[in-house]
């Protein structure tokens, strides 16, 4: 945490602000891993135990893949969340400290399988792993004598998800997400700071928490001299957005949250909440008795609103044809990457080879909603950029690449030309 002397920021009058610009920076998007991954703190290896960790990190996967907070309580999802056993592919349980769950499915613990299609909740016979296995010795303690607590890790099956949340009418949203910089200045009595990463603070800690459960990416500036010399704690607290944009460029994010955040007398921490999201404008205030609090409010409120803007929308059944043709594809290899690429999109159905011709491949997609949301889609990665260039004539398949029917001129639809970034 970089601290700042009080005297530099002596005309900054105004406390409990929270900025949150989404601003028109370089594209940057990242594939969100594990959004169908949780794990939840269990008193025991019981049926009813595994079941209430079932049903709950049913409805945290329900909130990451539709973006809404509410939408647990949604009359449509009641059925789904009272048989919660036939979402879930596998589970196993795992041993942490209790103010850090583990944060990946790479423990060394024993596994244990569910049929994903089975429509029954795990019997009371079936076993769970023992001990020894989950512990990876049977140790009950941590280190330093600190108890360990018991966490159920669950995978869920990402078809069934998104399955049960259309024919619920609800959003979905897909795995390539924008990433958001966060700029968090804090006043707290006589002491002003910036929050940089691998700070370890407990800012920090609710900040990277709340957006694991949001299954949203975020990321803190380094505060290295570059920052330092682009950005001062007045810049931030005082919500002047020109520097942030020139300090935050060099990150190559979406979106950029600044926050001033202001601790004041007793426990209770405010902030003011704006959101920038091209020309339209949110403003939103909270006050909480803790910083975890504090930051839950402003993370939730960027999920809630990125979701709005990036989610496939509740409803919208509409489909349409669109033929892209994408250059720069001069091996199979890259070939089958771009073809993985667009199947991965989230409002892609089904997606059709054309033609591959000398350094183009040429695709028929099958989405739901208009050519906009591809477009948006397409744009939140790094993998395609667009381009102007005319179509090339057809040619014919090389051996090994897939065809429907083999090499055509034109397809049905809107036509997008994009290349290949390396």
């Amino acid at each position: 945490m970089t601290h700042i002397p009080r005297r530099r920021c002596a005309s900054a009058r105004v406390a409990g602000t929270l900025i949150l610009l989404a601003i028109a920076l370089p594209a940057s998007a990242r594939m969100v891993r594990d959004l169908y991954t949780v794990q939840q703190p269990v008193d025991g290896q019981g049926v009813s135990e595994r079941l209430a960790a079932f049903r709950s990190g049913l409805a945290e996967v329900f909130v990451r893949v539709s973006g809404d907070t509410q939408v647990a309580g949604d009359p449509k999802l009641q059925a789904a969340l009272q048989d919660p056993a036939r979402f879930v592919l596998e589970y196993r349980y795992e041993q942490a400290p209790p103010a850090v769950a583990p944060a990946s499915p790479q423990a060394a613990s024993a596994l244990t399988q569910v049929p994903p299609a089975s429509a029954q909740a795990p019997s009371a016979s079936a076993q769970a792993p023992s001990e020894s296995a989950q512990s990876g010795g049977g140790s009950n303690t941590a280190v330093a004598g600190t108890p360990l607590a018991l966490h159920l890790w669950m995978r869920f099956d990402p078809d069934a998800v998104r399955i049960a949340l259309r024919q619920a009418a609800l959003p979905v949203w897909g795995s390539a997400r924008p990433t958001t910089l966060v700029w968090l200045a804090v006043e707290d009595g006589m002491q002003r700071s910036i929050v940089g990463e691998n700070e370890q603070s407990p800012l920090e800690r609710a900040l990277m928490k709340v957006a694991s459960q949001r299954g949203i990416s975020v990321l803190l500036p380094l505060m290295d001299l570059e920052d330092e010399r682009r950005l001062s704690f007045g810049d931030l607290w005082g919500g002047f957005a020109a520097p942030v944009r020139a300090a935050s460029a060099r990150y190559g994010t979406h979106a950029v949250l600044v926050g001033r955040i202001h601790h004041g007398s007793g426990s209770e921490w405010r902030a003011r909440w704006t959101l920038y999201v091209g020309n339209h404008t949110a403003r939103w205030r909270s006050g909480a008795d803790t910083e975890a609090q504090l930051l839950g409010f402003g993370i939730n409120g960027l999920a809630d609103r990125l979701a709005a803007q990036f989610a496939v929308p509740a409803g919208d059944t509409a489909r349409s044809l669109v033929r892209i043709e994408v250059n720069g594809v001069r091996s199979l290899k890259a070939y089958a990457r771009v073809r993985a690429y667009l199947r991965r999109l989230n409002p892609v159905l089904h997606v059709q080879t054309l033609a591959v011709r000398t350094a183009q491949a040429d695709f028929r997609l099958e989405i739901r909603g208009d050519v906009g949301v591809l477009k948006q889609a397409i744009g939140l990665g790094r993998t395609l950029a667009p381009t102007g260039a005319v179509p090339a004539s057809p040619g014919p398949l090389p051996a090994g690449v897939p065809t429907a029917g083999g090499p055509a001129t034109a397809a049905a639809g809107t036509l997008l030309v994009y290349r290949l970034v390396p």
